[in-house]
């Protein structure tokens, strides 16, 4: 049940973000500390579902549905606020499709080998977080500060996030792929 409200309070906290960036440097400044705490509730509410028992079906697929929605506010924001290139959300709505499609999961995935670590790992999950994590607090920041270093930065953080992100994509059609070819096989 706490696990469930700290996973609701996340969509929240980004709408709060996005909706009142911009109306007061003061309080720029704290909803630029708002997006690494929004990032580090994902983490807290999976430790306080494991920790207290409260483990459902239900937790795991409200805290997936909920990451994509966050993640992919932040991206289209940046985009509209002309942060960063409208390529960057439509690649990173491509990719969420391809992660959490049907296809995968009727195919089913591989439990060994080098694409399930890449694809189903807590390392690969703590990696895209701190990715975005950081792209996103850097963004705003380069908008906040109006500092080209930062801005540059911030773009560094958006390709490293991107290549991430494309990485992913491979890895998941290699699984997918593989897979249905190795079903095939032993028909």
């Amino acid at each position: 049940m706490i696990a469930n409200i700290i996973t609701l309070l996340r969509p929240l906290l980004t709408f709060a973000v996005i909706t009142l960036f911009g109306v007061h440097r003061t309080l720029d400044l704290v909803l630029i500390a708002t997006i690494p705490l929004i990032f580090a509730l994902d983490a807290l509410d999976g430790y306080i579902a494991r920790k207290r028992n409260e483990t459902s079906e239900l937790g795991k697929v409200l805290d997936s549905v909920l990451d994509r929605i966050i993640e992919n506010t932040f991206w289209i924001y940046f985009a509209v606020v002309d942060a960063i290139p409208v390529w960057v959300p439509i690649f990173i709505l491509v990719q969420c499709f391809i992660k959490d499609s049907s296809l995968q999961q009727f195919l089913g995935s591989t439990k060994t080998g080098w694409t399930h670590a890449v694809i189903h790992s807590r390392i690969n999950s703590t990696v895209s977080c701190t990715t975005q994590m950081l792209a996103f607090t850097s963004l705003a920041s380069a908008s906040f500060f109006n500092d080209p270093i930062v801005e540059q930065g911030s773009l560094i953080l958006v390709t490293v996030a991107v290549a991430y992100y494309f990485i992913y994509i491979l890895c998941t059609l290699f699984e997918t792929i593989t897979d249905l070819c190795l079903k095939r096989l032993n028909q």
